[in-house]
């Protein structure tokens, strides 16, 4: 024990007593046994300690609860994740990102095959738009249209047509005796599912349509080098069913921009390009129902919450 040898009995069984004690002790190699305070005030010395187990308890149930909503939220963040074909999130932010992406799959429209990741989304998002418009422009053409003629109709250049008919046609004696005049009439008669209309300027009216057509067409199939990959294997040149893609187009346009202006989480948006997996697709590469994705957001969120009281209580003990 590193004590002296004792000169009286009385010593001695000093000696013993506290040979006894010691083997019972708890370690004391940290606390200073001979300072007057123990004496003096012991009854800080009590509290002191009192408030240290408090403290000692209060930390380790908080560490405890803090490691158990991280659990949580990781088993939660990583069951989204695999809902939607995604890697696990390896941080907080990711999970954030996660989460953002999946509600935006579910309010989606249905994507199709557009190529959500191909550039010219952002670097020319003017001419994306603009494409859409003269797709939609000529689609709404045809049908106006498809009615009145037949499909040659679309392939033939009027332009001599036209003339015989803006020049003859408005003189009585052309309309009488023109060659030229009878052979446009006969032309027009024959790609018409119609009788022909009475009245050049109504016979005109209907060679414009056709040149009108052919313009946008063209324009259409050789003007929008940077917008084409984007609209990936939904692109057919100006036979784009541009009416089903419009919804997704203009959803996917505006969801850049507000990423542009900061109301969306630029993760998220990069998740997104690469999403296979959306609600309304015809055929989610899952089977996952909108409401399974639902009940995922959901828990991902209350354990993100759940997380965040935990540490908040940890930060504050």
């Amino acid at each position: 024990m590193g004590l002296g040898h004792p000169e009286k009995v009385v010593y001695a069984n000093d000696l013993l007593f506290a040979a006894i004690r010691s083997m019972n002790a708890p370690d004391t190699s940290g606390l200073d046994l001979s300072a007057s305070q123990w004496a003096s005030n012991e009854e800080q010395i009590r509290e002191i300690m009192v408030t240290g187990l408090h403290w000692h308890w209060m930390s380790q149930r908080s560490i405890e609860a803090a490691t158990s909503s991280l659990e949580m939220l990781s088993n939660a963040a990583c069951r989204l994740g695999d809902a939607l074909c995604l890697s696990h999130p390896a941080d907080g932010s990711a999970v954030d990102d996660i989460v953002e992406a999946a509600i935006y799959s579910v309010e989606a429209p249905d994507i199709g095959s557009l190529n959500l990741a191909a550039p010219g989304w952002e670097s020319n998002p003017d001419q994306v738009r603009e494409l859409l418009t003269q797709g939609l422009n000529w689609q709404r053409m045809r049908s106006e249209y498809d009615g009145l003629l037949l499909p040659q109709a679309w392939e033939t250049d009027f332009r001599q047509t036209r003339e015989a008919l803006d020049i003859d046609g408005r003189k009585f004696f052309g309309r009488l005796f023109s060659s030229r005049y009878k052979q446009a009439k006969r032309q027009m008669t024959s790609i018409l599912r119609v009788d022909l209309p009475k009245g050049v300027d109504r016979q005109i009216a209907l060679i414009d349509a056709v040149g009108a057509e052919q313009r946008l067409r063209a324009e259409i199939n050789g003007n929008y080098t940077d917008a084409v990959p984007a609209l990936g294997r939904e692109w057919d040149g100006h036979n784009t069913n541009w009416d089903a893609i419009a919804p997704a187009v203009h959803w996917w346009l505006d969801l850049l921009a507000a990423a542009t202006e900061g109301r969306i989480r630029l993760g998220a948006v990069s998740l997104l390009k690469g999403l296979k997996v959306w609600a309304k697709a015809k055929v989610p590469p899952t089977g996952l129902q909108t409401i399974d994705l639902l009940t995922l957001i959901d828990d991902t969120r209350r354990a993100a919450t759940a997380h965040e009281t935990s540490g908040k209580e940890l930060e504050a003990v």
